[in-house]
């Protein structure tokens, strides 16, 4: 039971993590698309890698403005690194990837959590990408078709289902990456703390 007069920090439902390293042209679509979340159980742990082109500022202002928004700054060690340091921050049941050049629909992490929610035993929900090109365009839903995803299970696509470990694990032994994006999960943030992850 809590002291009386202490406040209990109870810890949001997803963390966000948010690497940026000079990715001012694509901030404000991200930005946006976290904001427009219809969950709104959720905390930014933003890690700027020094930019020079806008970006850190950008964020600075964004935090200012919303108390979810956490940020930090280091010296550039790379996208993995950058997303270890965000995920060791992180405080929520869930861990989505954001990257910095991507978006998502506002329904984005109310679903995936709700299918996390609903199967406790699951690590990981995805979801299909929409591939957009550099000027906009929408280039197809290839993954739907020619990954390793959709040729292994070509009636799962587009389907709400469950696959069981280690069906994914052993379909990564083709070469190929069963995901394309990192923006397709949302992570039970246990399995980062499993001893297999040390």
């Amino acid at each position: 039971m809590a002291e009386k007069g202490r406040k209990v920090i109870v810890p949001p439902t997803v963390s966000i993590c948010l690497p940026v390293r000079n990715a001012e042209p694509f901030l404000a679509e991200r930005i946006a698309s976290i904001r427009e979340q219809t969950m709104e159980d959720w905390e930014v742990e933003a890690l700027d890698g020094f930019s020079d082109d806008g970006s850190w500022e950008k964020l600075q202002d964004w935090a200012a403005r919303e108390p979810r928004v956490r940020l930090d700054r280091r010296e550039p060690e790379g996208i993995y690194p950058s997303i270890n340091h965000c995920i060791s921050n992180a405080k929520g049941a869930y861990v989505y990837i954001a990257t910095a050049d991507d978006m998502m629909p506002p329904e984005c992490l109310e679903k995936l959590s709700e299918a996390l929610d609903e199967h406790p035993d699951c690590g990981l929900a995805h979801c299909p990408p929409k591939i957009i090109g550099d000027l906009g365009q929408d280039l197809g839903a290839w993954w739907s078709r020619g990954s390793v995803f959709a040729r292994s299970a070509p009636g799962l696509v587009g389907k709400y289902h469950m696959r069981r470990a280690p069906l994914d694990g052993l379909l990564h032994l083709d070469g190929d990456s069963v995901y394309v994006s990192l923006t397709q999960l949302l992570i039970r943030r246990s399995l980062f703390d499993s001893p297999a992850q040390r």
